[in-house]
C-alpha cells in the first residue's frame, strides 16, 4: 500500500528492521502523528477498527481483524482488545517475521490480554514530526556522528529564531504540512479540547474540566522542568479549586496513556561520587504546539518574551533528541544531583558510552550551558566514569561550530538522527 506523497519518518529503517525481527510490531504515539499513515505505507493490507463494522465483525471473531495479505496492518487495535491476544497467538503457531503491524494511540489502563507480547510482538514509540522531518531543519549534522565522537564542520543555517517559534506553534502534526490548512495553530487548540473526551477501552472521565486544563496549563508554563506533583497540586487549585491528590494522579496518567505527556527520566552514571542524585523526571507535552495552545500564546507574543519561549524551545528539541536517540538505539536522561549540577539531556548507548547536551536559545546562556556540561565531564572522570563521546550546546542560533574547551555548538535547525 505503498503512498507516494508518504512523508519519510525517522523511525522508517528501525521499522523495517523489526519487521525482519519479530514477527509483529505495535506502533505507539499520540493521535494525530502519523501512525496511521506510516503503518498503511508499511503494509500490503490493513484492517481498521475505528470502522464500526469492521469493528462489530472483530467483537464477534477477533480472527477476522488478522485477514489479509502479509504484512498486515491493524489500525488502532486496543479498539478490539481479544486482537491482541489473536495476534500473538498467530504468531506463536506461525513464527513467521513481519506478519502484522498494529497502532495504538491508547495504552489501556485496565489490561485485560492475556499475554504481554514479549518475543512476539515489538514495541515502536512514534512521534509528532522532528524539525528534520517536517523541513524546518537541514541536517546538516547527524545525532549518530556526535554519538560516535565524529568531527564535526563548521555552517551556516539560514533558518532563525522566527522559524523556530512558528515550528513550535504550528507543531509536528503531519497533516500541518498541508497547504490547504488555513490556520494550522487551531489544530493544537482542537487536541486539547479532545483529550477531556474519554477513549475507548483505556482512559479516564475528565470530570472536571477547568482542573485538568489548568493541569495542561501548569505543564506548559512549566516545560522541561523537573516540577513535582506539589507545584501542579498548587498550580491547579489557585487556577480552579482544590484538587485531590489521586485525582491529580489520575489526570497524569490519563496524558500518559494518551502518549501526551514525556518524562525523561534521571541519569545514573555507575560513579563513585558523594553526591546525592535527584532522580524525579523532566515532564513536558509531546508536542510544543501543545505547550502553545495550553498557554494560549501566539508566534508574536513568543516573539516579544523568549523567556516565555524558553521552556518550550527545550520541550520541542528534547521531541527531535528523543526521535533521534531511538534511531540510534541510545537512551535520552537528564542530570541533576544535590549540588545544583544540572545538564538537560544525557544520551547514552548501549554500550554504555554517553554524551551530554545543555538545550539554550543563545547569546550568554550558550556559555552558562558549557560552563555545565565542562563541570560535568570534570565530575564524572574525577568519580570514575567515563569520558564522554562529545558535549554540545543544542541551541536556536544560526552557526554550527566547535570551541576550544571541545564543546559543540549546534543549531536545533541544523540537526538530524
Amino acid at each position: 500500500m505503498k503512498n507516494r506523497n508518504y512523508v519519510n519518518r525517522v523511525i522508517d529503517d528501525t521499522l523495517n528492521e523489526k519487521l525482519d525481527t519479530f514477527g509483529a510490531l505495535l506502533i505507539e504515539g499520540p493521535k494525530w502523528c502519523g501512525k496511521t499513515w506510516t503503518m498503511e505505507h508499511h503494509s500490503q493490507s490493513v484492517t481498521r477498527l475505528m470502522d464500526h463494522s469492521t469493528k462489530l465483525l472483530a467483537e464477534l471473531d477477533p480472527a477476522t481483524a488478522l485477514l489479509g495479505e502479509k504484512p498486515h496492518g491493524i489500525d488502532e487495535w486496543q479498539v478490539v482488545m481479544s486482537v491482541w491476544d489473536e495476534v500473538r497467538n498467530a504468531v506463536d503457531q506461525n513464527p513467521v517475521r513481519g506478519q502484522f503491524l498494529l497502532t495504538g494511540s491508547v495504552t489501556p489502563s485496565v489490561k485485560t490480554v492475556e499475554h504481554s507480547g514479549i518475543g512476539r510482538i515489538s514495541r515502536l514509540r512514534m512521534r509528532t514530526l522532528s524539525l528534520y522531518e517536517s523541513g524546518i531543519s537541514q541536517g546538516e549534522i547527524s545525532l549518530s556522528s556526535l554519538l560516535a565522537c565524529d568531527n564535526i564542520t563548521p555552517a551556516k543555517t539560514e533558518k532563525n529564531i522566527h522559524d523556530i517559534i512558528l515550528a513550535a506553534c504550528i507543531g509536528g502534526w503531519p497533516i500541518s504540512l498541508s497547504a490547504n490548512i488555513r490556520n494550522p495553530q487551531e489544530l493544537a487548540y482542537d487536541y486539547l479540547d479532545g483529550l477531556t473526551v474519554p477513549e475507548e477501552n483505556g482512559n479516564v472521565s475528565i470530570r472536571n474540566i477547568p482542573q485538568f486544563k489548568a493541569l495542561l496549563t501548569s505543564l506548559a508554563r512549566n516545560s522541561a522542568s523537573i516540577v513535582k506533583s506539589g507545584t501542579l497540586h498548587n498550580d491547579i487549585s489557585k487556577a480552579t479549586e482544590d484538587i485531590s491528590g489521586k485525582t491529580l494522579s489520575s489526570y497524569l496518567q490519563h496524558l500518559r496513556n494518551s502518549f501526551i505527556l514525556e518524562e525523561i527520566p534521571g541519569w545514573n552514571p555507575v560513579i563513585r561520587s558523594k553526591a546525592r542524585l535527584l532522580s524525579s523526571p523532566k515532564r513536558f507535552l509531546t508536542d510544543p504546539s501543545l505547550a502553545v495552545a495550553a498557554l494560549g500564546a501566539y508566534p508574536e507574543m513568543l516573539i516579544n518574551d523568549l523567556q516565555a519561549f524558553g521552556g518550550i524551545f527545550e520541550g520541542l528539541c528534547l521531541r527531535d533528541l528523543l526521535i533521534y536517540a531511538d534511531a540510534n538505539k541510545s537512551k535520552v536522561y537528564h542530570y541533576r544531583d544535590n549540588s545544583d549540577l544540572e545538564v538537560d539531556a544525557i544520551i547514552e548507548m548501549r554500550d554504555g558510552a554517553w554524551s551530554g547536551f545543555e538545550i539554550k536559545l543563545g547569546g550568554s546562556d550558550i556559555e552558562k550551558g558549557t560552563e555545565s556540561l565542562i563541570r560535568l565531564k570534570k565530575k564524572i572522570v574525577r568519580d570514575g566514569g567515563k569520558e564522554p563521546n562529545s558535549l554540545c550546546v543544542i541551541t536556536g542560533t544560526d552557526i554550527a561550530y566547535q570551541q576550544e574547551n571541545g564543546v559543540y555548538i549546534i543549531p536545533i535547525t541544523m540537526l538530524k538522527q
